[in-house]
Protein backbone atom coordinates (compact mmCIF):
# COMPACT_ATOMS: atom_id res chain seq x y z
CA UNK A 1 0.00 0.00 0.00
CA UNK A 2 1.24 3.67 -0.62
CA UNK A 3 1.27 6.01 2.00
CA UNK A 4 1.49 9.67 1.20
CA UNK A 5 2.87 11.98 4.48
CA UNK A 6 4.16 15.19 4.80
CA UNK A 7 8.15 15.17 5.39
CA UNK A 8 10.96 17.07 6.95
CA UNK A 9 13.63 15.01 5.40
CA UNK A 10 14.76 16.81 2.60
CA UNK A 11 18.05 14.63 2.03
CA UNK A 12 16.30 11.76 0.95
CA UNK A 13 13.81 13.86 -1.09
CA UNK A 14 16.58 15.39 -2.94
CA UNK A 15 18.39 11.93 -3.69
CA UNK A 16 15.17 10.89 -5.21
CA UNK A 17 15.43 14.22 -6.90
CA UNK A 18 18.75 13.95 -8.13
CA UNK A 19 18.60 10.31 -9.41
CA UNK A 20 15.44 11.05 -11.17
CA UNK A 21 17.56 13.71 -13.50
CA UNK A 22 16.53 17.08 -11.69
CA UNK A 23 19.24 19.13 -11.45
CA UNK A 24 18.86 19.54 -7.36
CA UNK A 25 21.50 19.71 -4.77
CA UNK A 26 22.06 16.75 -2.69
CA UNK A 27 21.47 18.18 0.80
CA UNK A 28 19.77 17.56 4.49
CA UNK A 29 19.71 21.33 4.34
CA UNK A 30 15.48 22.91 3.38
CA UNK A 31 16.13 25.42 0.26
CA UNK A 32 14.96 29.21 1.57
CA UNK A 33 11.32 29.34 0.93
CA UNK A 34 9.82 25.78 1.17
CA UNK A 35 6.65 25.86 2.86
CA UNK A 36 5.30 21.46 2.52
CA UNK A 37 7.31 18.64 1.50
CA UNK A 38 5.90 15.12 0.69
CA UNK A 39 7.01 11.68 0.78
CA UNK A 40 4.82 8.49 -1.37
CA UNK A 41 6.60 5.25 0.08
CA UNK A 42 5.58 2.08 0.19
CA UNK A 43 3.93 0.92 3.45
CA UNK A 44 5.43 -3.04 3.33
CA UNK A 45 9.39 -1.26 2.14
CA UNK A 46 9.33 1.91 3.38
CA UNK A 47 10.74 2.33 0.03
CA UNK A 48 10.54 6.14 -0.94
CA UNK A 49 8.94 6.06 -4.30
CA UNK A 50 8.27 9.91 -4.82
CA UNK A 51 8.33 13.65 -3.68
CA UNK A 52 6.95 16.78 -4.39
CA UNK A 53 8.07 19.96 -2.49
CA UNK A 54 5.72 23.33 -2.86
CA UNK A 55 7.77 26.82 -2.06
CA UNK A 56 7.04 30.33 -2.29
CA UNK A 57 9.34 32.70 -3.64
CA UNK A 58 8.65 36.44 -4.28
CA UNK A 59 5.20 36.30 -3.55
CA UNK A 60 5.06 33.32 -5.95
CA UNK A 61 3.67 29.85 -5.05
CA UNK A 62 6.46 26.90 -6.95
CA UNK A 63 6.06 23.15 -7.49
CA UNK A 64 9.91 23.59 -6.95
CA UNK A 65 10.16 19.58 -7.46
CA UNK A 66 8.06 16.33 -8.16
CA UNK A 67 9.47 13.33 -9.06
CA UNK A 68 8.43 9.42 -8.87
CA UNK A 69 11.14 6.61 -8.99
CA UNK A 70 11.80 5.23 -12.25
CA UNK A 71 9.55 2.02 -12.33
CA UNK A 72 6.31 3.30 -10.28
CA UNK A 73 5.73 6.26 -12.50
CA UNK A 74 2.43 5.90 -15.15
CA UNK A 75 0.82 4.37 -11.86
CA UNK A 76 -0.39 8.03 -10.39
CA UNK A 77 2.22 9.13 -7.78
CA UNK A 78 3.31 12.14 -9.38
CA UNK A 79 -0.49 12.58 -9.69
CA UNK A 80 -1.20 12.17 -6.12
CA UNK A 81 1.96 14.17 -4.88
CA UNK A 82 1.32 17.26 -6.94
CA UNK A 83 -2.31 17.36 -5.86
CA UNK A 84 -1.02 17.73 -2.10
CA UNK A 85 1.10 20.86 -3.50
CA UNK A 86 -1.87 22.47 -4.98
CA UNK A 87 -4.24 21.76 -2.38
CA UNK A 88 -1.48 23.53 -0.24
CA UNK A 89 -0.94 26.32 -2.13
CA UNK A 90 -4.57 27.07 -2.51
CA UNK A 91 -5.15 26.85 1.18
CA UNK A 92 -2.47 29.46 1.64
CA UNK A 93 -4.64 31.58 -0.70
CA UNK A 94 -3.05 31.44 -4.10
CA UNK A 95 -4.88 31.73 -7.08
CA UNK A 96 -1.94 30.49 -9.22
CA UNK A 97 1.01 27.70 -9.22
CA UNK A 98 4.16 27.73 -11.19
CA UNK A 99 6.98 25.55 -11.80
CA UNK A 100 9.54 24.58 -13.97
CA UNK A 101 9.25 21.61 -15.59
CA UNK A 102 11.75 19.20 -18.19
CA UNK A 103 8.83 17.28 -19.23
CA UNK A 104 5.79 19.82 -19.75
CA UNK A 105 3.86 17.35 -21.50
CA UNK A 106 3.19 16.15 -18.24
CA UNK A 107 1.92 19.33 -16.63
CA UNK A 108 0.09 20.82 -20.02
CA UNK A 109 -1.50 17.39 -19.81
CA UNK A 110 -2.78 17.98 -16.05
CA UNK A 111 -4.45 21.79 -16.98
CA UNK A 112 -0.56 23.54 -16.59
CA UNK A 113 0.30 25.90 -19.41
CA UNK A 114 3.78 26.92 -20.43
CA UNK A 115 4.72 30.29 -20.68
CA UNK A 116 6.40 32.28 -23.44
CA UNK A 117 9.94 32.73 -22.00
CA UNK A 118 9.37 36.28 -22.03
CA UNK A 119 6.73 36.48 -20.04
CA UNK A 120 8.45 33.77 -17.11
CA UNK A 121 8.74 35.29 -14.27
CA UNK A 122 12.52 34.23 -12.54
CA UNK A 123 11.44 31.19 -10.21
CA UNK A 124 14.14 28.63 -11.07
CA UNK A 125 17.78 28.34 -10.54
CA UNK A 126 17.64 27.15 -14.09
CA UNK A 127 16.68 30.04 -15.62
CA UNK A 128 20.06 31.16 -14.83
CA UNK A 129 22.34 28.68 -15.67
CA UNK A 130 24.46 29.27 -18.69
CA UNK A 131 22.79 25.79 -20.89
CA UNK A 132 19.38 27.35 -20.24
CA UNK A 133 17.76 26.77 -23.74
CA UNK A 134 20.89 26.27 -24.96
CA UNK A 135 21.78 22.84 -24.57
CA UNK A 136 18.98 21.92 -21.62
CA UNK A 137 15.53 23.31 -22.55
CA UNK A 138 12.70 23.13 -19.19
CA UNK A 139 9.60 25.47 -19.28
CA UNK A 140 8.57 27.77 -17.38
CA UNK A 141 4.49 26.20 -15.90
CA UNK A 142 1.93 28.13 -14.51
CA UNK A 143 -1.69 27.01 -13.14
CA UNK A 144 -4.49 28.63 -12.23
CA UNK A 145 -6.24 27.49 -9.00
Amino acid sequence: MLMYRETEDHLALSRLFKNSGLDVKVTAEIPDGVLKMWRCIDDETGELLGGSVLQQKDGRYILKDLAVKDGYRREGIGKALMKKALEEAESLGAEEIWGCAKVPEYYTAKGWSIVPDEDAPVISDCQQCEQYLSVCFPRIIRKQL
